[in-house]
């Protein structure tokens, strides 16, 4: 499994909305609570679309758990240090994977 995070996308919302209605089992349209803080996109096993941005941050999974579907999606950002990474897996339960990029930076999302 591949997985990009497209932080703030330029796309407009319209254009990413339309992805994740093309491919809703590959594009994930992540708002988040604040106004203050802009959108990211995660795409799965989707490097057509992954294409269409300029700064993907790929990640490779670690753990998956369960079935990654659904509606709300809650992502957990932290540098994976000793093992942070398996505290976080036995905290966390349900649909979820755990990635992780060469620089060290992880995702439970």
């Amino acid at each position: 499994m591949k997985i990009n995070l497209v932080l703030a996308p330029e796309q407009p919302v319209s254009e990413l909305l339309t992805l994740q209605s093309d491919q809703p089992q590959n594009v994930f349209y992540l708002g988040k609570i604040s106004q203050l803080a802009r959108t990211n996109l995660l795409i799965i096993d989707a490097q057509n679309v992954v294409a269409k941005f300029a700064r993907p941050i790929g990640f490779e999974n670690r753990a998956v758990i369960g079935q990654f579907k659904g509606n709300v999606i809650h992502q957990i950002a932290f540098q994976a240090k000793d093992n942070n990474d398996e505290l976080i897996a036995k905290l966390l339960t349900g649909n979820a994977i755990m990635a992780q990029n060469d620089n060290g930076k992880s995702e439970y999302m």
